[in-house]
Order: C-alpha cells, then sequence, then structure tokens
C-alpha cells in the first residue's frame, strides 16, 4: 500500500520482506533532494523538500526510508558524475578489468552495468566484450554515449532484463555499483539480474562477500541500508539454487544474529529455510 503525496509516495510495507512491522528510528524533518543545487535565478524561490524519515524493519532488520520521491524526479537528470573523482573513477576501471578477466570469454560475451553513470567502468572493458549501460538519467547518458557505449536511458527492471535478452542474449557479468540503496523495488531488480545471468553456478562465496561488504547511506535518493542479515536473506533467497551445503552454513553464521523463527512473513525464504532445515 502506498500514499501518494506530491513526487513522493509513503510506503507502509517493507521494501525488502514486504513486512508492515516497521518502527521510526530517525526522523531528520523534510530535506532538498541529494545535488539539486539552486541556479542563482532560483534563489528567491521554494525549494522542493521531503521527508526524510528512517524506519526499521523488525522482520528482516533493514534499515529503509518509506517516503519514496519520484524517481523521474531523482534520475532522469543527475549531477553526479563518477569521473569527477579520480580514486572513484580509477577504482571503477580496475574493478571492470577485473572481472572481464575473470568471467569475460568472448568478445561476444555481454557485460551490463545497472546505473552505469557516465561510462567509467565499461569504457574500460568494451574492446574485450559487448557493453551496455542501463542510465536513466538523460544528461548522463549522453556522456556514456559518446564514448561508444550502447546505453538504455530508462529504469532497470525485470521487463527491461527480458528485452535485453531477447536482443542481446544473457550477460556474462551484471554490474550495480551503489544503486540497490536507490531501487524502489530491490525484489524485481533480484529477479531482473536473475534473468540476465541465469543460475551463478559457482560463484556465490564471492556474491557473498559483495553482499556483506556494501555499505549505503541514507538520504533522499538512498530508499535502503540493508544489514548483512537483510541483504543476505534476499539475496539467497534468489540465488542459492542447488547450493545447499553454502547456504546452510551461511544462515548458521546468520541464526547467531536473527531468530529465523520470526519470519513468518517472508514468503520466498520460509522454503529455503525449511528445506535447509534452519529453524
Amino acid at each position: 500500500m502506498a500514499r501518494i503525496e506530491k513526487q513522493f509516495i509513503h510506503k507502509n510495507t517493507c521494501g525488502i520482506c514486504d513486512g508492515s512491522d516497521l518502527v521510526l528510528i530517525l526522523d531528520l524533518g523534510e530535506m532538498p533532494l541529494a545535488n539539486a543545487f539552486l541556479k542563482k535565478d532560483d534563489l528567491g524561490g521554494p525549494e522542493g523538500k521531503f521527508p526524510l524519515r528512517v524506519y526499521f524493519c523488525r522482520a528482516c532488520s533493514s534499515l529503509q526510508l518509506l517516503d519514496i520521491v519520484d524517481p523521474d524526479l531523482l534520475f532522469k537528470h543527475y549531477d553526479y558524475l563518477t569521473s569527477a573523482s579520480g580514486p572513484l573513477a580509477d577504482h571503477f576501471i580496475d574493478m571492470g578489468k577485473e572481472l572481464a578477466g575473470e568471467f569475460v570469454k568472448s568478445p561476444k560475451d555481454l557485460f551490463l552495468e545497472i546505473g552505469g553513470n557516465d561510462g567509467v567502468l565499461l569504457e574500460a572493458v568494451k574492446d574485450k566484450c559487448q557493453v551496455i549501460n542501463v542510465e536513466p538519467a538523460k544528461n548522463i547518458a549522453k556522456i556514456s554515449q559518446k564514448k561508444g557505449i550502447e546505453t538504455i536511458i530508462k529504469f532497470f527492471n525485470e521487463g527491461l532484463a527480458r528485452n535485453i535478452i531477447a536482443r542481446y542474449g544473457s550477460a556474462k557479468v551484471v554490474v550495480a555499483n551503489n544503486v540497490m540503496a536507490h531501487m524502489r523495488n530491490i525484489r524485481e531488480m533480484f529477479k531482473g539480474v536473475k534473468e540476465l545471468i541465469g543460475d551463478l553456478e559457482n560463484d556465490y562465496p564471492r556474491a557473498i562477500e559483495l553482499f556483506k561488504t556494501a555499505i549505503h547511506l541514507a538520504h533522499g535518493e538512498h530508499q535502503a541500508t540493508f544489514e548483512r542479515s537483510g541483504r543476505l536473506k534476499l539475496a539467497l533467497a534468489y540465488y542459492f539454487n542447488g547450493q545447499k551445503d553454502l547456504a546452510r552454513e551461511t544462515f548458521s553464521e546468520l541464526g547467531q544474529e536473527i531468530d529465523f523463527s520470526q519470519l513468518t512473513i517472508y514468503p520466498d525464504l520460509k522454503p529455503v529455510l525449511d528445506e535447509l532445515g534452519i529453524k
């Protein structure tokens, strides 16, 4: 359920587990959008502000914003460029080369980035394989396109994933840097990624480490901060197909922090726990 208010919606359910046992833990009042700098001519007029309130989900231990600003307002024109930070750009270039070296085996292989900004990472690997940048910000997408990167100016979702598969085939690598906390529907994002890459085969340990180390800040465009428990539960629910020993080991570690018997409202996860004998 969501209540439409101005240019944002207020959700009443958790974006991870769809639960409704949510607690307001921090209220920062109304804030302007991040990076939405005013022009000189606009300084005398009203500035758009939105509630910035952080909620805790008792069911899956995630922190998130429930007042969700219209994605078009946030991201159709975006002022942040990855290339503006030299060290960050160097990091993504190294990351792209490392991933391509490990997973790309043919120039026909597809390397896709969700929210690839101005294409710093993909530019580093475009000579080794096919690359696609899914970037909704029109002004930034133009920069990516000028670098010779196939750029889809849309928000990523499961339907777009199917369209990409129909046109380009499945992806060998899917990257989403600093993106998950921006997603309005993170479960749909994971479904879309799974459509693109299929089974993860033997890459689960790498995926788990990525989830464990991901950290996000809460502000208007970052809708959720996922503690290890919430993030891993979501990932494992979608991807641990057949990797029972590894799944059981990971859930056992989490069992020191979570009472799994209380996860009665998480329908995607409960069958996995039952199969693995996790109580």
